[in-house]
């Protein structure tokens, strides 16, 4: 279940994220929970979604603006209330190798242990499902590490696809 709550208190909450280094390359993308919470103030979330999406080279960008989507965040999210769609198990969405797949979620989970706050997960809640759009290998860095909650910008819409 989404919750409320500010970015300093976050980091507060999750004393793994200390400062975000400015002259980090990466910073751009591990500063977005705080651009997505500005956006959303601003009433520009889906705009900055498809940024964010489209900075990030992701094919399904277009489809965000299908009739019927509503963008909401960034909310706390529980984990165990989504399903990751990317992976390299048989079933997925978006079917990655193994071995790929695992070396992203190390690489993530490296820059998690050195306190550095990854981007919000993008999530399409339909009917009856909270389907992880973006954010898949991120998910799972944040699972193995215990994480039971983290950021999420969500879509509503009446079919996901």
């Amino acid at each position: 279940m989404p919750s409320e709550r500010t970015l300093a208190e976050t980091i507060e909450a999750f004393p793994e994220f200390h400062s975000i280094p400015e002259t980090d390359e990466t910073a751009r993308d591990y500063s977005a929970v705080q651009g997505a919470m500005e956006a959303a103030e601003q009433g520009r979330l889906a705009e900055w979604a498809v940024d964010f999406l489209e900075s990030h080279g992701h094919p399904y960008q277009p489809k965000l603006f299908l009739p019927g989507r509503r963008f909401e965040g960034p909310t706390l999210t529980d984990l165990s209330s989504l399903k990751r769609l990317c992976g390299p198990e048989k079933g997925m969405l978006s079917h990655q190798d193994s071995e790929n797949f695992w070396q992203q979620i190390s690489g993530l989970g490296r820059k998690i242990d050195d306190g550095i706050m990854p981007a919000p997960l993008m999530v399409g809640r339909g009917a009856r499902n909270f389907l992880l759009c973006d954010g898949n290998h991120t998910f799972e860095a944040l699972k193995q590490r215990g994480f039971e909650q983290y950021w999420t910008v969500s879509y509503r819409a009446w079919r996901l696809w």
